[in-house]
């Protein structure tokens, strides 16, 4: 653990860690294969045979976990992934966006509203993708079926909408849910936060 709560890791370096660690989990391992790979051919010309060994096992291990999760995407996909997260009115929008197979883009949107996950989704759908000059992957994957699905359908034509059952998209669903959980209560805390000063600067002015 790089301990980001308690100081021993700057935010910076902890969100190129963040962002490095949804890259693998989304099957872009080509980074960290290189990283192992080098240190492996480094350590082998060093002589040092057991650390050599070590990054080899570790380089094994990672393409065995990810072949084994099933979070590969084939070369041609081009897919975002949309998921949900609440705390009372507020919602996180998370979108991973896969281009090539490979995790491009992971972007959250907060939002309040009171409206079911169906409409907020047909909301969220509506404003990213809907009219001609926006770009639109060829499947779009959502934790719910939209409302208004056929009217979606008119709006983005040429793009699937998939509520997934299982398999790599229901991973990726699940993915994308967790990371909006996680900023969700991140954003939740530092509301908080805010609170609480406000609060104590009221206290000190009254």
């Amino acid at each position: 653990c790089t301990a980001p709560c308690v100081g021993l890791i700057d935010e910076g370096a902890y969100a190129l860690s963040v962002e490095r660690a949804l890259r693998v989990l989304a099957g872009d391992i080509g980074e960290l294969e290189f990283d192992l790979e080098a240190r492996m051919r480094l350590s082998s010309e060093r002589q040092e045979y057991e650390l050599a060994g070590l990054f080899r096992d570790r380089l094994a291990a990672l393409r065995r976990a990810t072949e084994r999760q099933g979070v590969l995407s084939a070369a041609s996909t081009e897919r975002d992934v949309l998921a949900l997260a609440r705390s009372g009115d507020h919602v996180l929008v998370q979108r991973l966006c896969i281009r090539r197979g490979k995790l491009a883009e992971s972007q959250s949107f907060a939002l309040q509203s009171e409206l079911d996950d169906a409409e907020v989704l047909h909301g969220v759908l509506t404003t990213l993708y809907a009219g001609a000059e926006r770009e639109r992957p060829r499947e779009i994957v959502l934790p719910c079926a939209p409302a208004e699905s056929a009217l979606l359908g008119e709006l983005l034509a040429g793009t699937t909408l998939e509520v997934p059952r299982g398999g790599e998209r229901a991973r990726q669903l699940e993915m994308a849910r967790e990371n909006a959980r996680l900023e969700l209560a991140r954003q939740d805390a530092a509301r908080a936060g805010a609170g609480e000063a406000e609060a104590a600067l009221i206290r000190l002015c009254g």
